[in-house]
């Protein structure tokens, strides 16, 4: 087993050959979630992420003994990180709002109301309300496709509708 806690000790007093060597071995796993992350530079703003986490890392909450909560700890940060960039994320339209049909002349405005409300949310969750609402998916299958738990999905669509819901209120 790796020595992790001797190796942050030693990373967080500047020590260049410990933070590459931290970085060698979470690399498999900054491999995998950058790749979660649905961008092309996701790899690198887990590393830059991970140098800034080990160097606030909280060593006096752990022992040499408690490797595997080391790596627990390190794990969930990132996994966090992955979640907070799909929430900070720009809307990726995969498909328009125009494919459906549209409404009478008199409801135009309202429909480009919606449409611009839509906008305004995080990539996830507009993919959330729209596949929910308009292509009738289950909450269960979006997050399957997006890789994300149910859990996490459902969260999303409920913080999308509070924010849709807060803009509607705003607007009357």
């Amino acid at each position: 087993m790796h020595n992790f806690f001797a190796l942050i000790q030693e990373a967080k007093s500047g020590n260049p050959d410990s933070m590459s060597r931290l970085i060698q071995e979470f690399d498999p796993l900054l491999k995998a979630n950058g790749r979660k992350t649905g961008r092309e530079d996701g790899y690198y703003d887990l590393v830059l992420f991970f140098i800034e986490l080990i160097l606030k890392f909280p060593i006096g909450k752990f022992d040499e003994n408690s490797e595997d909560k080391i790596v627990m700890y390190i794990k969930i940060a990132i996994r966090n990180k992955v979640y907070d960039i799909w929430r900070k994320a720009d809307p990726v339209v995969s498909y328009e709002l125009a494919d459906y049909d549209r409404p009478e002349e008199e409801d135009a405005y309202l429909w480009l109301e919606w449409e611009n409300l839509l906008k305004q949310l995080p990539a996830l969750q507009y993919e959330i309300i729209v596949g929910t609402i308009w292509k009738q998916e289950s909450v269960a299958s979006i997050a399957k496709q997006f890789h994300v738990s149910r859990q996490f999905a459902s969260q999303e669509r409920k913080r999308a509708l509070a924010f849709l819901y807060k803009q509607l209120q705003k607007g009357r």
